[in-house]
């Protein structure tokens, strides 16, 4: 089964992870969703707080059931964390046998490491305490992780979540999107202005539909244009009238009729 842990970022001294979630942690894209690691890539934006961090997590959860509590290396289960100093603690408890592991960094055996250890040392799996990590950077610049894929440096901005495959190098996103599939996976095109007919040429682009929705879609783009007036009215009516097509509301935003 796959493991997935998220982690919630403001500076080194100020860390917070969830529990190990265990079970289709992976994910696909946006076109080809394929585990719970893709609801967490949609969710996983515009976190300010750690408020925001623990509502995330009570959503996540919601596949898990786990119990909720503070320790965030819990063998029991729980879903939510508290602060996260000492990031790899478990290794003297759970994993004694990284430490002959010829990648495995000395240092490690000298303190426990804080979080600023894990992402600046290349150790085994950096910083892999689940075969995916999900990292949410609040800290208002880039947050730069030593990756497994020979030292090389993953870089996530400000606003963004970097997502860490067994310590290497995965994905960038942004807005709930993939923007940067580090080769593994197709980015998310950034949108622009759409005026109604580029709207409608992007739906039937991106969208399976028949003949009949074709023709409904553009005669509510029609009423909408005709009837609707305001560019809050207007995207609320679009969510509302094209609601079961797949649309997103960041995409709803871009069109200005």
């Amino acid at each position: 089964m796959t493991r997935g842990t998220l982690y919630y970022y403001e500076d080194d001294d100020n860390v917070w992870s969830s529990t190990e979630f265990n079970g289709d942690m992976y994910h696909g894209t946006t076109e080809k969703p394929q585990g719970n690691g893709d609801k967490v890539i949609k969710l996983m934006t515009g976190l300010k707080s750690l408020d925001d961090f623990r509502n995330l997590l009570k959503e996540i959860n919601k596949d898990y059931d786990y119990d909720e509590g503070n320790d965030c290396w819990s063998v029991n289960d729980e879903a939510i964390a508290i602060e996260n100093k000492r990031a790899i603690e478990w290794i003297d408890n759970e994993r004694p046998d990284l430490k002959g592991n010829d990648n495995f960094d000395p240092r490690a055996m000298e303190r426990i490491p804080t979080f600023k250890d894990v992402r600046t040392w290349q150790f085994w799996g950096t910083p892999n305490l689940s075969d995916y990590s999900y990292i949410y950077n609040n800290s208002g610049e880039d947050l730069v992780m030593i990756t497994r894929d020979n030292g090389e440096e993953m870089i996530i901005p400000d606003g963004c979540c970097g997502v860490l495959n067994y310590g290497g190098k995965d994905c960038l996103c942004r807005d709930g999107k993939i923007i940067d599939g580090m080769g593994h996976y197709k980015t998310s095109p950034e949108l622009k202005e759409m005026n109604k007919k580029q709207f409608f040429e992007y739906i039937t682009g991106n969208f399976t539909l028949d003949a009949t929705s074709r023709n409904l879609v553009l005669n509510i783009l029609d009423y909408v244009e005709s009837k609707v007036y305001g560019e809050d009215e207007i995207q609320d009516a679009l969510l509302e009238l094209l609601d079961g097509i797949g649309l997103e509301d960041e995409e709803i935003k871009h069109v200005k009729l």
